[in-house]
């Protein structure tokens, strides 16, 4: 048992402090970030269509028919660059660019694959520190806006601007080594027409 704990106690002596302060870009500094993200998105509908029956007098009525069911399995991969720039201590500006890859599998009454890819979105906005990190949390607020967002309407594609906005609030305190952190959001889409 005493030779487990005076291997462990060099390792400890080792550790990083912790470095809240990273968050914000320092002043005239550029950071560049990429990530990628995956999500598998799996679906099952029914599938319903309207059937011409002629009576025995001769009219004709609509009868709803239940087709069947029909699942999809989508896998869709998003690619983003984020940019960010230290104006001061306390303001940072950045801008993230995102691309997407979507590969669908779909099964029903015939199976069939699509492919899409292509440009996502290009967001660009502000992070200010309001409070830093004392004896108290520190508090930080972030405003971004869509500058443009490729929408798929039906079929079609169409680009749209500033149609999206999100507010972002950060807290964050450290106990040395852990940071308790808090974020919350808010985001506003506006009508976005073809």
């Amino acid at each position: 048992m005493f030779k487990k704990s005076i291997l462990f106690i060099p390792l400890l002596l080792l550790a990083k402090p912790v470095k809240v302060d990273e968050i914000l870009t320092q002043k005239n500094q550029v950071k560049l970030n990429f990530n990628i993200s995956y999500a598998n998105i799996q679906k099952q509908e029914g599938s319903v269509a309207l059937i011409t029956y002629q009576t025995a007098n001769g009219d004709f009525i609509n009868i709803p028919t239940y087709l069947g069911s029909e699942s999809s399995n989508q896998d869709y991969i998003n690619y983003g660059i984020d940019l960010k720039y230290g104006v001061n201590k306390k303001l940072e500006i950045f801008s993230n660019i995102n691309f997407f890859t979507s590969t669908t599998h779909i099964n029903g009454t015939s199976y069939s694959s699509e492919f899409e890819k292509g440009f996502n979105n290009l967001n660009i906005g502000f992070t200010y520190e309001v409070k830093k990190e004392t004896d108290t949390p520190s508090f930080l607020i972030s405003l971004s806006a869509d500058a443009i967002e490729r929408v798929k309407f039906s079929s079609r594609y169409k680009s749209v601007y500033f149609r999206s906005y999100s507010l972002f609030a950060t807290s964050y305190y450290t106990v040395d080594p852990i940071v308790f952190m808090i974020n919350a959001g808010y985001r506003i889409n506006k009508k976005k027409i073809l």
